[in-house]
């Protein structure tokens, strides 16, 4: 038996409660957990928001474990399990490709129309041990830390927006609208990658967040005091920014073309609702982009890595609480007053 992390209804909340330890098919490997974000996902099911028990338009069946951001040792390995073996230090992506739809054939595996999540679909990993696909796993070095390796699933959220730039060069103005986790990784990329000002934007219940902004170096706007149309363009020129991020599922992704230059591109990763409307006017006698950015390759995640390893991106300063699994409805309270950054669970 495991102490674990436990969603029992679709009431708000979360249990901690003694689950039988994962046995692993042929194709996985037991992984004992040493640290998992808590994801907005995570938060979405404990406080049992709309939406929140489904995902890619499969339910989530409860009760289910939850947790998708861990990082561990390898004990045990299937017998199809080929790249990793037993003593390994590793971090899992949420869900891997299947390998063989029409959009892993394209090497589009963050698309795949076959996967599965764990902490939803499947079992996840704020518990003493996860069984976890083989696919899913990537080593890690010696350098990085388990509670840095925790965040590589997020950071690699933001390598991939990065990886989706066409036109960016050192020197472009970037925006980033949202100064949660995914956000300022995102700044914190834009900066490595050489850009010119980066403006990070939020609202005055992410004060605490922009505050955490300005403390990293980065230039913010609070949107709900200032215009940040004229912030920009006065910072600027009057030319506005090449590339714009919005990392907020509270934004207007419509509203956000008006920061960009005449030519530049808008790459959208927050996960949005509803319907999204952009003014024609915006794109009268401008080249704009607009992406749209969904989890990660296996290529990115090696990136992810590799950025971590090298010390070119410090993930360390946004993780500001650490739980263990007996105070882990203290924990999801923390994120949810937004009193944290990056919040982890620590079962060992």
């Amino acid at each position: 038996m495991m102490r674990a992390v436990v969603k029992t209804n679709r009431q708000p909340g979360i249990h901690v409660l003694d689950m039988p330890t994962p046995e692993i098919g042929p194709n996985e490997a037991l992984v004992q957990i040493k640290a998992c974000g808590i994801c907005g996902g995570d938060l979405d099911l404990y406080q049992a928001k709309p939406g929140a028990f489904s995902r890619r338009g499969r339910p989530v069946e409860l009760p289910r474990i939850i947790g998708h951001e861990p990082a561990g040792i390898v004990v045990g390995v299937g017998k199809e399990v080929r790249s990793i073996k037993v003593g390994d230090r590793v971090a899992s992506d949420s869900g891997a490709g299947c390998g063989a739809c029409y959009y892993c054939q394209q090497g589009y595996f963050n698309l795949c129309v076959e996967r599965r999540f764990i902490g939803t679909h499947r079992d996840g990993a704020m518990a003493e041990y996860c069984a976890i696909p083989g696919p899913n796993l990537f080593k890690i070095p010696d350098s990085i830390s388990f509670d840095e390796a925790a965040m590589l699933e997020p950071l690699g959220v933001a390598v991939r927006a990065m990886e989706t730039l066409v036109r960016f060069k050192p020197g472009d103005d970037v925006a980033v609208l949202g100064p949660g986790p995914i956000g300022l990784l995102e700044a914190m990329l834009a900066r490595a990658a050489g850009a010119g000002k980066i403006f990070v934007v939020g609202r005055s219940t992410s004060e605490k967040r922009l505050e955490f902004a300005r403390q990293l170096g980065f230039s913010t706007i609070n949107a709900e005091r200032d215009d940040v149309l004229s912030v920009i363009r006065a910072a600027t020129g009057g030319l506005g920014v090449d590339a714009v991020f919005d990392a907020t599922s509270s934004g207007m992704p419509g509203e956000a073309t008006v920061l960009l230059k005449g030519i530049g591109q808008l790459v959208i990763t927050a996960t949005m609702e509803g319907k999204v409307e952009f003014n024609a006017d915006d794109f009268k006698a401008r080249s704009l982009i607009i992406t749209a950015n969904r989890a990660r390759n296996p290529s990115t995640w090696y990136r992810a890595i590799n950025l971590v390893a090298c010390g070119r991106v410090d993930v360390k300063p946004l993780i500001t609480h650490r739980f263990d699994i007996e105070n882990a409805d203290t924990a999801f309270r923390t994120l949810q007053r937004r009193e944290g950054m990056k919040v982890l669970i620590a079962p060992s």
